[in-house]
């Protein structure tokens, strides 16, 4: 876009008083030249929030603003550096009850984004930074925006990641902006556009450099004749991104089918929100603005008091605290690390080499031995690609990454590094003289960590003579696309060790939780219990795929026995006999059927085949196992489908009671996270003690105590349940 000279920038700075005399979240200033600017800089928010506060006094602004004939133009900033605005309250959508109450915020937020449409003045917002939300269709009422071409400034519209949809307008102006199958990506998807993207799709109007901008605005907003600002609003009212595709009604309907489709792919229907926004749009696309308000404000009025959007804000709450969360005294904002040495070369020691290069910290990658070395940074590269495939990044970037990436055997270079993460296979005994080995060499203030997913932290700092200095972690496979980390400090642990490294987790982009040390910590005690309880159920005559779709049906990422191919079956197999051993007893038939498949090697997804084949023809049911399997159903009765859901759900929910109770980890809402984003429980049921909550901890005691009385002391209730935790945390 060219934007015609024409205003001394002298004249433009001569300010007038500001219209308030103790402005709290909004300024509003008028300059000489009859421009004024609307300054959103919301107070005690690091980044602006459209609370209920903010709104009204915006209102009272844009009904002074009506009154005013001195003013021309009027621009819409934030006074936040690196954000414009983070959208609506979350705290106060949790806070909705009522349909009558729903409704009541949405009308009042429609009528104050329908008066700031309706100003007798052009409009201008301008973005510099994060643009997400209530702030995107705060923007969309405007008649102009510019945006930065700035790394940070980012726009979309994320609220269907907390089971609603945009309910301020987005439904309806977003799609005559951006035209229809654009905006549907956008509502129906959360899609972030940088500022370049959201030029070029039209939600844009210039995109500039940030040292540009305040030149272009006076510019602009000098020489805009009141003809392009017709114009615009003319485009705006007959959708100015309308192409031939949505003009036609066939070609209209076939985009609403196939994005009625995506949406079903990808959230199965257990996600009600795309759909009712999909709905919403279907019934008001090429209709009056008014008409379609009126719709959004029902359906959204309908979605955001359902308990799916109820279990998502808590999640969404309980990451937040996790991403976070601070240790009293001792939790450091950043976590300064030169270098970093990663011991292992497999699956696990790539993944993390790849995941410290790509956050731009220089990595030694140790191997035993040079080929698997070649091996590991084989795997790097690999994730490296794949990024650059699908347009994540570019080659330079990559490059530029894999640089930072240095490699040897031995213990060379080690007096150079801040951090060490050993990742070497789950044997006790390897890694505890490894581990004594990297002590000798590594400076006194290093900090020592080791990747486990079961192993006990305190026998294993047993080997070391600095053991303040050790912690456990435990990055969940595939950890280049996990996001949880369990924390697991030693007796001696440092609480500056602790938070320093919660620090360094966050900084990756990953969840932190801290857990107490103890069997299988806190996701994988509660996983072996549910696996162990489908391996009961295939034994009890329940085909393992028909145990998979039910628990697929019931939300789960995917079945007990796919899981168990996804993790490899002999470390399944050694994490569930090392876990019930420090209960106190040994697995036998129970583990019978993995013990087949690893007598022929059949490792799981990795080696091609497990309890299902991986090939070209897709996945299909391994045939082949089904005459090896222990003689099924020894006289007794084949379970229903609902006892199966029961058996493995409610081993679940009795195992993180359990976890509760022994202070495995504080929170309900952060061990709802931990299922939810280490062990694929549905995120629309919010997590497994959210789960019992709401179909009642006393029908949970009754239904344990029966499942007890029939299939054994496995199921006894735990005594959390007889005095659980209750309120705002579950």
């Amino acid at each position: 876009m060219k934007i015609k000279s024409g205003l001394s920038q002298q004249a433009a700075e001569k300010k007038c008083i500001i219209s308030r005399p103790d402005p709290e979240n909004i300024r509003f200033e008028v300059g000489s030249d009859g421009v004024g600017t609307l300054l959103f800089d919301v107070k005690g928010r690091s980044l602006n929030i459209l609370t209920t506060p903010v709104m009204l006094e915006l209102e009272a602004l844009l009904d002074r603003i009506c009154t005013m004939d001195s003013l021309r133009f009027l621009v819409v900033r934030s006074g936040k550096p690196g954000g414009f605005m983070g959208g609506a309250d979350v705290e106060e959508i949790r806070n909705i009850r009522t349909l009558e109450e729903a409704r009541e915020k949405v009308d009042r937020g429609h009528a104050v984004f329908e008066k700031l449409q309706a100003l007798p003045v052009p409009t201008l917002a301008v973005v510099d930074g994060i643009c997400v939300g209530g702030g995107l269709e705060l923007i969309l009422a405007c008649d102009f925006r510019f945006v930065t071409d700035s790394p940070v400034t980012r726009l979309m519209l994320p609220e269907v990641k907390i089971g609603i949809f945009p309910g301020l307008g987005g439904t309806q102006r977003l799609p005559r902006v951006v035209g229809l199958r654009a905006a549907l990506r956008m509502i129906l998807t959360g899609t972030s556009l940088s500022g370049k993207e959201a030029f070029r799709m039209g939600l844009a109007d210039a995109c500039l450099a940030a040292d540009s901008l305040d030149a272009a605005i006076r510019e602009f907003t000098a020489s805009c004749p009141l003809s392009r600002v017709r114009r615009a609003k003319q485009r705006f009212e007959r959708g100015r991104k309308v192409g031939l595709m949505e003009k036609v009604p066939f070609l209209r309907k076939l985009i609403f089918s196939r994005a009625s489709a995506d949406v079903m792919r990808r959230t199965k229907g257990r996600f009600p929100a795309p759909l009712a926004a999909l709905e919403v749009v279907r019934k008001s696309f090429g209709k009056d603005l008014h008409r379609g308000l009126a719709l959004e404000r029902e359906a959204f009025s309908r979605i955001v008091i359902s308990s799916t959007s109820k279990n998502l804000i808590r999640l969404f709450f309980a990451t937040q605290e996790l991403k976070k969360g601070s240790l009293p005294g001792a939790e450091p904002t950043t976590f300064s690390v030169g270098r970093v040495a990663v011991f292992g070369t497999g699956t696990m020691g790539a993944s993390l080499s790849w995941l410290f290069s790509r956050c731009d910290i220089p990595i030694l990658m140790k191997g035993h031995r040079p080929e698997s070395i070649e091996r590991g940074m084989a795997a790097v590269h690999s994730l490296y690609r794949n990024r650059v495939r699908r347009r994540r990044m570019s080659v330079s970037d990559m490059n530029e990454k894999l640089a930072r990436i240095k490699t040897g055997t031995g213990f060379e270079g080690l007096s150079e590094v801040d951090f060490v993460l050993e990742a070497v296979s789950e044997d006790p005994d390897l890694k505890g003289r490894l581990l004594k080995e990297i002590e000798k060499r590594v400076p006194e203030k290093a900090i020592i960590a080791t990747n486990t997913s079961s192993l006990s932290v305190r026998e294993l700092s047993a080997h070391l003579q600095r053991p303040e200095r050790f912690i456990g972690t435990h990055f969940f496979h595939p950890a280049d696309r996990m996001l949880l980390v369990e924390i697991i400090p030693g007796p001696s642990t440092l609480p500056s060790v602790i938070a320093a490294v919660k620090a360094l987790v966050r900084h990756m982009n990953r969840y932190p939780l801290v857990v107490r040390d103890g069997r299988g910590f806190l996701v994988n005690r509660i996983l072996v219990a549910y696996l162990l309880e489908a391996e009961r159920c295939l034994m009890d005559g329940v085909p393992f795929a028909a145990v998979d779709r039910k628990m697929e049906e019931f939300g789960m990422a995917v079945g007990p026995f796919r899981l168990l191919d996804e993790v490899g079956i002999p470390l399944a197999l050694s994490v569930a006999g090392y876990i019930e051993e420090k209960k106190g007893r040994r697995l036998t038939t129970e583990t019978a059927v993995l013990s087949v498949l690893t007598e022929r090697r059949w490792f799981g997804r990795k080696a091609g085949r497990g309890f299902y084949i991986y090939g070209k023809k897709g996945i299909q049911e391994n045939r082949a196992l089904i005459p090896l399997l222990p003689s099924l159903d020894q006289g007794g009765r084949v379970p229903s489908d609902d006892q199966i859901r029961d058996r493995l759900v409610l081993a679940m929910a009795n195992e993180a009671a359990a976890c509760l109770a022994d202070g495995v980890v504080e929170k309900p809402s952060h061990l709802d996270a931990a299922v939810i984003f280490g062990a694929g429980f549905p995120a629309f049921r919010g997590g497994i003690i959210r789960y019992a909550h709401d179909q009642g901890f006393d029908h949970i005691r009754s239904r344990l105590t029966s499942l007890a009385e029939v299939y054994g002391s496995r199921f006894n209730p735990s005594p959390y349940w007889e005095n659980p935790v209750s309120g705002p945390d579950v």
